[in-house]
């Protein structure tokens, strides 16, 4: 069950307010999903990459060069706002997906802590401002969004904390999170070159990324690598809720944000299987890494003559292994490789047989170094297996053939 996909089938669709509603959740820190501030450090961590401004470098990086605490813990107080109206003179208002205020809680003596609590003034100074522009869809980007949603924050702040706006400019970071496409692109190149906003912290991160160069710096990433962190006990445990949540988003964002009804309808109408690899090849071979290919080749190859296995392949999953069915086509899939960027990873299709999944689990483990995960955005109906070791795949792929057969 993916929750993200069933509600988003309403209409078969789903709003970038409510994404942004999500994303807002998970960097507050204040949140009660128990990643703390872990998504937020990571998000800000990107954005100081790419400006190591001193301003930003002032407030942002402890004495360790790593991003501060900035938890509920910390010495700062973090404040999530969704959907906030700027204006500037003249022009109509803009409205910004998601705005985080960043304070400093005023270091107070004991005594004074009964006041500060009785006046509710309990935030300190403002130190940094960073907006959030979110798209879901390429075609949502409007030309020039970006500017004027920063020129009239720094207009509608200078005004409401009397200070003048270069004041504003060095408390204020841009952030635009997109879909890794032209138009998005093209708007946040034409936004980052202009010189209205010279010297403002600005980045854009992608929600996913085809080129694996850039793979570490998509929001999918950073999610992920939560997962892998808490799974190693390097951060707090994550409540399995949680973690369900995020593995259900994970697969959500994967599939382009399409809802069940729209993947059933691609599914039955729009699908662009082949049963022939060469034909495969020759249509999609460019959106997969020469590593990811190799391995999809010589695994198709391994188990070609195989009469009783059917193999079938997509954009999405190069290669999926189905139990032939008197030559049908409609027989039992029990593995595929998924496509993730131009990576792939192996599935295995237990179908919630719990003694086939405890035997495959245990036979893994003893394998040692395979990373796995259970595969919550399929129904709970699969292992996922992260290794690029053909070796190691041919091993898994036949010890579960042959609890199957």
């Amino acid at each position: 069950m993916n929750i993200f996909k069933i509600l988003a089938s309403g209409d078969g669709s789903i709003n970038e307010p409510n994404v942004s509603a999500f994303l807002g959740y998970l960097l507050n820190p204040k949140g009660d999903h128990g990643i703390s501030d872990e998504l937020l450090k990571q998000v800000l961590a990107c954005l100081y990459s790419e400006n190591k401004s001193s301003s930003l470098k002032d407030f942002l990086i402890d004495k360790s060069s790593a991003v501060r605490n900035l938890s509920i813990n910390s010495n700062f107080d973090v404040e999530i706002l969704l959907e906030q109206a700027f204006t500037k003179e003249g022009d109509k208002k803009e409205i910004v997906d998601i705005v985080i205020l960043c304070f400093e809680k005023e270091k107070q003596q004991k005594e004074s802590l009964v006041k500060m609590v009785l006046s509710n003034d309990t935030r300190g100074a403002l130190k940094q401002v960073f907006l959030i522009e979110n798209k879901i869809k390429d075609s949502s980007t409007r030309k020039e969004q970006l500017k004027s949603q920063c020129l009239s924050t720094i207009t509608t702040l200078a005004k409401e904390l009397k200070k003048d706006e270069k004041a504003i400019r060095e408390i204020l970071s841009i952030l635009f999170i997109s879909p890794d496409a032209a138009k998005s692109n093209d708007e946040y190149r034409e936004f980052y070159n202009d010189p209205s906003t010279n010297g403002i912290p600005k980045i854009q991160i992608h929600w996913t990324a085809d080129d694996e160069q850039n793979a570490e710096n998509t929001m999918i990433f950073f999610l992920r690598q939560i997962l892998d962190e808490e799974g190693k006990g390097n951060i707090e445990a994550i409540n399995e809720q949680t973690k369900f949540i995020i593995k259900s988003f994970i697969g959500f964002v994967d599939n382009d944000f399409k809802s069940s009804i729209e993947e059933e309808i691609e599914g039955e109408m729009n699908r662009d299987v082949n049963y022939d690899f060469a034909e495969f090849e020759t249509k999609h071979r460019q959106k997969f890494s020469n590593d990811a290919w190799n391995i999809i080749t010589m695994f198709q190859k391994k188990i070609a003559t195989d009469q009783n296995l059917l193999q079938r392949h997509s954009p999405t999953h190069p290669l999926s292994i189905f139990k032939n069915k008197n030559g049908k086509k409609d027989g039992q899939k029990i593995m595929c490789f998924s496509r993730r960027g131009k990576d792939v990873y192996f599935k295995i299709y237990h179908n919630r047989n719990e003694q086939q999944k405890t035997e495959m689990d245990e036979f893994i483990l003893k394998m040692g170094n395979i990373k796995t995960n259970d595969g919550d955005g399929d129904g709970g109906r699969t292992i996922c297996v992260y290794t690029h070791d053909i070796e190691a795949l041919i091993k898994i792929f036949h010890k579960f053939y042959s609890l199957i057969k």
